[in-house]
């Protein structure tokens, strides 16, 4: 695997384990209930199928 030095910095400076996390001014800050909204993400799921099979 190459790992850029982008990426390095990314590592040294948030952690290796950092994953999945929602960043907001180079710190992790709380994602919002829109953001974990089920069903508001398959609805998205949805429209953006839509969007690219036409």
């Amino acid at each position: 695997m190459i790992i850029t030095c982008k990426e390095r910095v990314k590592q040294l400076k948030y952690g290796r384990r950092t994953s999945g996390e929602y960043f907001y001014k180079k710190r992790i800050a709380p994602v919002s209930a829109k953001a974990k909204d089920a069903e508001l993400a398959r609805k998205l799921w949805i429209w953006s199928e839509q969007q690219v099979s036409s």
